[in-house]
C-alpha cells in the first residue's frame, strides 16, 4: 500500500447502472483526507486504459474485504445500481470477482 497526491492518480471510473470494469489491479492505495481514510484501487483494463476506482461504498469495500485481491491479479467490478435496502434507504450496490 502506498500512498500519492489526489491529482497523481488515473482518470476515475464513474459507473452507470449495469457498468463494469475488469482488467489487473496495478496498485491499492490508503488514503487519509477530511472525509476519514480513502481507498483507490488503480486497475488496468483490457485496452490499456488506467482507472481510479474509489473504494468508498460500503458494499464495495466489503468486496474488496472479502476477495482481499493483491496487485497484479485480474478483478471485476460490477456496479448494480441504487437499490432500496429492506430499511427503505437507498445505497449503492457493487458486486466483485475475481476472473482466471
Amino acid at each position: 500500500m502506498t500512498s500519492r497526491q489526489v491529482s497523481a492518480y488515473p482518470q476515475t471510473w464513474k459507473p452507470e447502472s449495469g457498468q463494469s470494469i475488469e482488467g489487473t489491479l496495478l496498485a491499492m492505495d490508503y488514503i487519509t483526507n477530511n472525509f476519514g481514510e480513502s481507498v483507490a484501487a488503480t486497475i488496468v483494463d483490457g485496452a490499456g486504459e488506467q482507472w481510479t476506482v474509489w473504494v468508498s461504498a460500503t458494499t464495495l469495500r466489503g468486496q474488496f474485504d472479502k476477495w482481499n485481491p493483491e496487485t497484479g491479479e485480474r478483478v471485476a467490478i460490477h456496479y448494480l445500481g441504487k437499490i432500496l435496502s429492506k430499511t427503505g434507504n437507498n445505497y449503492h450496490a457493487y458486486k466483485m470477482e475475481m476472473p482466471d
